[in-house]
């Protein structure tokens, strides 16, 4: 497709228009809460999945636990500015239990479930 000078000089003028719209940073939605206020963490490293698109790519035989567990680990510490796993959950509850009126302490030696909750389904006979 050729372009004449004028529309080439026409898509010159939209584009500077649009410039300054699309390089703005953008206005934050909503209020910021968190350990840290509106921080945002992202964990990628491609070695954590390896699939080659047969079977279930979320079966354990295609997912190294190890990597999964350092990219948890570095956003979680990275989320909270902790230097380490424990300081970084120990924040992340004393938060939610700070923000939900449930006071601060941690109980030593406390156990989390972290598994899915499973309902128990009863059927009436």
């Amino acid at each position: 497709m050729e372009m004449t000078r004028r529309q080439f000089a026409l898509s010159l003028a939209a584009a500077a228009s649009l410039r300054s719209s699309l390089f703005e940073p953008l206005s934050p939605l909503g209020v910021p809460r968190g350990v840290v206020p509106g921080r945002v963490t992202w964990a990628h490293d491609p070695a954590a999945v390896t699939w080659d698109g047969t079977g279930s790519w979320w079966t354990d035989a295609h997912n190294d636990q190890s990597v999964i567990d350092r990219m948890v680990s570095r956003s979680i510490c990275g989320l909270t500015n902790q230097k380490n796993d424990a300081q970084a959950w120990g924040s992340i509850f004393q938060y939610f239990n700070r923000t939900h009126s449930r006071g601060i302490a941690l109980m030593v030696g406390a156990k989390l479930d972290t598994r899915p909750a499973r309902r128990s389904r009863s059927r009436r006979t």
